[in-house]
């Protein structure tokens, strides 16, 4: 693909510079997103949000004026946090420290000092000290790495 002009833009996609989906970004950059229809899902000020599965019971709440909520999961600081390490990873793009500190107030170079300690002596992630990503071995093993930043 790369012979061709493809980029591997993220762990499981490759795209013409400039068509990357854009849809998926949004995921992988931790943004918030709304799902509107059936079974439809959203990520809306630290909640991830599920539409109902059944198409009647979707009608049934939006003519009573209801929302058709089936699931609602609150995403706590230290779940937003290891979630938007483990997402950005996924991108070829780096994390940066700086942007982690400005967005939520924490040093993760320190906060996951373990975990990336471990991870660069064995070839999955690569960082300056000012960015982090993972290393071509590191995106065929992603889910080796994205556990380690997961909360206990």
């Amino acid at each position: 693909l790369e012979t061709q002009g493809y980029i591997h833009y993220e762990i499981s996609n490759w795209a013409k510079p400039g068509e990357e989906c854009q849809h998926n970004l949004v995921y992988w950059r931790h943004l918030p997103y709304l799902g509107a229809g059936v079974a439809a899902h959203s990520y809306l000020d630290g909640h991830r949000l599920a539409n109902t599965p059944d198409v009647s019971k979707y009608l049934g709440d939006l003519s009573s004026g209801k929302l058709p909520i089936d699931q609602d999961e609150e995403i706590g600081p230290e779940l937003e946090v290891a979630e938007t390490v483990i997402m950005g990873l996924r991108l070829t793009e780096v994390i940066n420290y700086h942007d982690i500190w400005r967005t939520f107030g924490i040093d993760s170079l320190y906060r996951y000092r373990r975990e990336i300690r471990e991870l660069l002596e064995v070839g999955l992630l690569e960082s300056d000290g000012s960015y982090l990503r993972l290393t071509r071995k590191g995106r065929l093993l992603g889910n080796e790495v994205f556990w380690r930043f997961l909360p206990e």
